[in-house]
């Protein structure tokens, strides 16, 4: 077998392991939110690009955590670290679609930056969310 060849398999594999990903959504999101989700899932699956496809199947987006974070906060209050989160998150995710960031949001967001606690937080929230879907997704084939 060619490396070409090899390279196209190994491809595909991770292709099949990025569309088992199920995306987190949430519906208190806007519709232009979980279509950009559903975008980028899609560009993923697309793509040959080995980095990107192993990022999307270790760690979640900013908008799967945004959702995350929205659904966190439906069911009770988030603490400051999190709510530091949910605001940047939202007013990330909201501009990059081209969205108008709700005021409220928006004045919580203005001028804030990441600390490096809060960075480390997400990035492990990020990976949080992937490992209990792919938890999720080996019960549901082992039933």
């Amino acid at each position: 077998m060619s490396k070409q060849s090899m390279f196209d398999r190994d491809i595909e594999l991770l292709k099949i392991k990025a569309k088992a990903v199920r995306v987190v959504l949430s519906p208190t999101l806007s519709a232009e939110v979980l279509q950009g989700i559903n975008d980028h899932r899609e560009s993923i699956l697309a793509c040959s690009d080995v980095a990107k496809i192993l990022d999307y199947i270790d760690k979640a987006t900013d908008a799967e955590c945004l959702c995350a974070l929205s659904e966190m906060y439906l069911s009770a209050p988030l603490n400051d670290e999190f709510y530091g989160l949910f605001t940047f998150l939202a007013a990330k995710v909201f501009s990059d679609a081209g969205l108008e960031v709700p005021e409220d949001i928006s004045e919580a967001a203005d001028g804030l930056e990441l600390t490096e606690k809060q960075k480390h937080e997400l990035e492990s929230f990020r990976r949080g969310i992937r490992v209990s879907q792919q938890r999720t997704f080996a019960n549901e084939l082992a039933q």
